[in-house]
Order: structure tokens, then sequence, then C-alpha cells
């Protein structure tokens, strides 16, 4: 704060025009460029949640084009504040800020003659037009937040819908492991599985959006409210503006550690770990860190790769299945050629065994089901093995 102003503050004031114009312009510079960012942060749940885009897609073609924004409206506000000379001791905030000097003056009733240079921002126009440009700038991005909300909201819900219809048809569709038709329960039974785990993270993932678009709206409020007004700034607005907006990074801090730590108590063999312990591993700890330790919602993409990787395991699995019980069907002749007219007999099934034509065993399990009849074959095979094993020997 400059020692020389004109406000009475009261405690000791230490520093000067230089100090304030720095403080001053990298406040600024800080709030354009991070206000914009909670509008980006809930795009990005929009493009994971609803257009299903891949994360390090949007890490490569949309989240550069997002900062390129940001930073092009934090220099050129900023400059344009220090061109006119707009960075200067506020009476109703704890640090410099753009304010006009004195506070009331030039267009109040009985207010002090500005210390202007003749800027355009000293004059009563110029000073509405400032302020409606800074609240625009929050009526947009309020704007964008809402209608992410919204769409993450009704997103959630059709999802919730898609997935009990999915799951009731599923059921009515799938078929007996005994019938002829095509047999896809096992694949139901995944898909089921698969529709569980993508419904679950996305209530996570658009939980936690809508913390972080919360946050916003409880620090931000207060200062749109004031600055709409058209009466001067005092009372409960200004201290609410002034005490909530140095908690949205306490908020934001809050949100993203519970993202990890909620994180952290899923993977294995920690999810019973106390809540103190995990925010000590958080803190402290460089363990698993490929575990647990990820930025925005790279959880969710991980977990949604998972998924696909179950998936096509379970696809690839039911086709090995298919493939196995066809060369189980088909017994190898090399093997029957040497027992070629060797009668079995046992009280699960009888046969004759014949290394040629399409059946190379036929069975006689009319009253037994194919795998008793299969294991009975197998018992009776080793059994004449051991009786022909026997007689070779005695005719030796």
């Amino acid at each position: 704060m400059p020692k020389d102003n004109v406000y009475p503050f009261k405690g000791p004031m230490l520093g000067n025009d230089a100090t304030c114009t720095a403080q001053a312009f990298a406040l600024n510079f800080a709030h354009m460029s991070y206000i914009p960012c909670n509008a980006w942060l809930a795009i990005y749940y929009i493009c994971v949640l609803v257009l299903k885009l891949k994360s390090s897609t949007i890490s490569r073609y949309i989240e550069p084009f997002f900062y390129l924004i940001s930073l092009v409206l934090s220099i050129v506000g900023s400059w344009i504040f220090q061109k006119y000379e707009y960075y200067n001791v506020d009476p109703l905030m704890p640090h410099c800020y753009t304010a006009r000097y004195p506070f009331h003056c030039t267009w109040f009733p009985g207010g002090e003659e500005c210390y202007d240079n003749g800027s355009f921002l000293y004059t009563e126009k110029g000073y509405s037009a400032m302020n409606w440009a800074i609240l625009g700038y929050l009526y947009v991005v309020f704007g964008l937040l809402i209608l992410c909300m919204l769409t993450i909201i009704v997103n959630t819900f059709l999802f919730e819908r898609r997935n009990r219809l999915g799951s009731t048809s599923a059921a009515d569709s799938s078929t007996p492991r005994n019938s002829d038709e095509p047999n896809n329960s096992d694949n139901s039974r995944v898909d089921a599985r698969v529709s569980s785990s993508d419904l679950k993270f996305t209530r996570i993932v658009s939980f936690q959006a809508t913390l972080y678009i919360l946050a916003f709206f409880i620090t931000w409020t207060p200062t749109t409210i004031t600055l709409g007004s058209d009466s001067t700034e005092e009372g409960i607005g200004v201290y609410m503006r002034e005490f909530l907006q140095g908690f949205e990074g306490f908020f934001i801090l809050c949100i993203f550690l519970y993202h990890k730590v909620h994180n952290l108590r899923r993977s294995k063999n920690r999810s019973n770990m106390p809540l103190r312990d995990a925010l000590k591993i958080v803190f402290l700890s460089r363990e698993d860190r490929d575990d647990f330790f990820l930025e925005n919602i790279t959880m969710v993409q991980l977990e949604i790769d998972e998924i696909h990787q179950r998936r096509e395991a379970a696809d690839q699995a039911e086709m090995d299945l298919e493939n196995e019980e066809s060369v189980d069907s088909k017994p190898d002749t090399a093997d029957l050629e040497k027992y070629e007219g060797i009668s079995f007999a046992s009280p699960e099934a009888s046969f004759v065994v014949s290394s040629t034509g399409e059946d190379a065993i036929s069975y006689d399990v009319s009253k037994f089901s194919g795998q008793s009849a299969k294991s009975g074959s197998q018992s009776s095979r080793n059994k004449d093995l051991e009786h022909k094993s026997h007689a070779d020997e005695s005719s030796c």
C-alpha cells in the first residue's frame, strides 16, 4: 500500500506507487486467467462425459486453444488497465486493484476531483463501460457453467435411463445354456457389468464437475451482485466478496483432494484405509503414484479404457471357448488309430472306436448327459488300456 494516499488507513503502510501497480497488475492478470479456466474445466467434463472424447485427444487439440484464449484475455485486459493508469488503492479491498482514485470522485455529488490523466476510464461513461465489460465477462462464464452443469445433469439422467432399459432388455433376450440358439447370456452379463461401471463413474465425475461449478458460484456471486448494483459498495456485500473470494482456492483444493483420496481408497488393499492415512499418503508419499496421482479426471479415462479391455477380453474368451468346444468335439484320429476296432463298455456308456468317418466315436448315452458319457468313456478306455497292457505282458 502506498504511504502517500488520501485514505485514513490505520496501521503501517509499506510501499509506493510502483509496488501498488505491480500488485494490482499481478492480481488482475491472475483473475482474468483463472476465471475462464472454470469454464474450460466444465467444458472438459462435457467432452469426456457427453462427447466421449479421449483425454489424450482433449489435451492435444482442445486444451491448448483454451489456454491460448485465457492468456490473450489476461494480457490484453491487464495491459489496458496499465495503459490508463487504473491500478490504484481501493478503500474497499485489502490490496491494490483496478479502481478510480479517489474512489468517490467526479460524478458523485460533492465528490472530489479525480486524479485523472484525461483518460476515458475516469469519466462516468468510461467507468460504466468498464463495469459492464467486467460484468459481461462474468456473465459469459456463469452462462457457460450453468449450461455445462445442466448438460451434465441431463446426460447423467439419460445415461441412467438407458442403462436401466438396456439391463431389462438384456435380461429378457438372454437364452439358457442348453438352447439350440446361440447363447448370448455371458455377453449380456458382461455388458451389464460394463454398463454398471460406466454408470458408476459417470455419477462420480458428474458429482465432481458440479462441485467445481458450485465453488465458482459461491465465490463469485457476491462480486457479480455488487458490481451490478447502482448503490455504493458497502456493508455485507463487500465483506462477503472479500471473504469468499479468498476461499475459492481452498474449495478447489478440497474437491481435488477428495478426488485423489477417493481414487486411492478404491485401489487394492486400501478400501478400509482411514481418511487420515489416505491424506498422509497423498501429501507425503510417492508410492504408487500411477494409481492415484491423477490430473483432472484421468481416473475416469483409465476406468473407461479398463471397461473396454474387459469387454474385448470377454468377447475373446467367448471365441476361445467356442474354438475349444469345436476342437474337443473332434478327437485326434492319430490316437484313435491305436485302438482301431476295440469295444468299450461301462455303466455310463458303450461305444466302438473307429478312426474313420465323420463320427469318430459313436456313443450310447440315452440315459446320461454328454459330459457323463465323456467321463465314462475316458474311465472305460483307461481300464481297457490297463487290461491290454496286462495281456501283452502275459503273452510276453
